[in-house]
């Protein structure tokens, strides 16, 4: 498939691409089974070379890429994606690579592990092992990309200005570790706080499980302290669980946005 049999096929704005989770208005270039891109890669073939095939090289203005290189294998695997995206641009235009700091997951829950709160050790430990995006399964958190090292593999692609606009914070860090610290709808604090005591109860013949805050059914366990009940039913802690994590992924992402020089050659 041609760049022209591209650009007649799909009506978007062609100034702009995602590469990866799929974002933006612009081309979406990703991957089977994560989301709905435009265009598909396969994942155990080189990026650079994908991309070139497609004659996408010195394209767009704006190139933007979620949640991918972290999920990507090996310092070859990266230095092909990296060089793949900058390659995208045109002189003048800007990459925003978006990603999980898996190195900053990982210290900070090894850090927990050795304190002994197992409780925030394991629920770091699930972020840095989540499953499979795509219909392969080759794509999942494997690599320990870090703010300095995609700096300095967005300079050796040939770019320039690399700046931070996200970085990881852990000292001044705060975020969600189970989802009943989420809190659902409308509840008044006294009834906030009073559900507290939820976490001290263990289940017993002579106790009688509590409701969940916004219902009348039973509450259910916590995750990874499972002796203890929850503020929510199953149903409502499910909910609160898809938020959590989802905080969670953000506190850990990074994003640097990087511009490619006026006098720089495209770089295949």
């Amino acid at each position: 498939m041609s760049i022209e049999s591209l650009k007649g096929k799909f009506d978007v704005d062609w100034d702009k691409c995602s590469v990866g989770e799929p974002v933006g208005e612009g081309l979406l270039v990703g991957y089977e089974g994560w989301g709905e891109p435009h265009v598909l890669l396969n994942p155990a073939d080189p990026l650079d070379a994908q991309l070139d095939r497609l004659g996408l090289f010195g394209q767009f203005r704006e190139v933007r890429s979620t949640g991918l290189l972290h999920m990507l294998h090996g310092d070859c695997t990266l230095t092909h994606a990296v060089t793949g995206m900058s390659s995208l641009l045109r002189p003048g235009g800007t990459l925003r690579i978006e990603c999980l700091s898996l190195s900053e997951i990982l210290r900070l829950a090894i850090c927990r592990l050795d304190r002994g709160d197992f409780v925030t050790s394991q629920t770091l430990e699930k972020t840095c092992f989540l499953q499979p995006v795509d219909n392969s399964k080759l794509l999942y958190p494997q690599t320990l990309i870090s703010n300095k090292k995609l700096h300095m593999m967005l300079f050796d692609s040939g770019l320039t200005e690399v700046r931070n606009e996200k970085e990881v914070d852990i000292a001044g860090m705060e975020f969600p570790l189970l989802p009943d610290s989420i809190r659902l709808g409308e509840v008044e604090n006294e009834v906030w706080e009073a559900s507290s005591a939820n976490f001290r109860m263990e289940e017993g013949l002579g106790v009688d499980r509590p409701t969940c805050l916004l219902c009348e059914r039973v509450v259910t366990k916590r995750d990874h302290d499972r002796r203890y009940f929850s503020r929510y039913c199953k149903d409502h802690y499910h909910q609160g669980r898809i938020i959590c994590d989802r905080k969670l992924r953000e506190a850990f992402t990074i994003a640097v946005v990087a511009t490619k020089g006026n006098s720089n050659a495209t770089k295949n």
